[in-house]
């Protein structure tokens, strides 16, 4: 963990499952049926852009991606900078960073989002 990093990158990436593998194995098949009913419910089509709200580490905005396909889009949207790099690093590994915007906004603010958004 970076001493730098913001105390809610720290707890985001580092500290929610206490470092217990199990745990986050356990947490990560949940939070996925959880990630994908609010999908579900969304309607996320492809082709679609969406907008992911208080992003964390990216579990709504990158299981996005596999829904609005190529032509789709994913606004990944964080009031921690610090959250939204890891988010930039994880598409860019995933080779996906074309298809995604990155926006440091609080929740209450997102003003640096227009309305029928795109990331072109």
């Amino acid at each position: 963990m970076r001493a730098d990093q913001d105390r809610w990158a720290q707890w985001v990436l580092r500290r929610q499952d206490a470092g217990d593998p199990a745990l986050r194995e356990h947490g990560a098949s949940r939070h996925a049926v959880f990630r994908d009913g609010v999908l579900d419910r969304a309607g996320v089509a492809e082709g679609d852009v969406l907008l992911d709200v208080g992003t964390g580490a990216g579990l709504i905005g990158f299981g996005a991606l596999d829904r609005v396909g190529p032509a789709g889009r994913v606004i990944f949207s964080d009031v921690s900078a610090d959250l939204l790099a890891e988010c930039r690093r994880r598409a860019a590994a995933e080779g996906v960073l074309d298809r995604c915007r990155f926006v440091l906004a609080a929740a209450d603010d997102l003003a640096g989002v227009e309305d029928r958004s795109s990331t072109r």
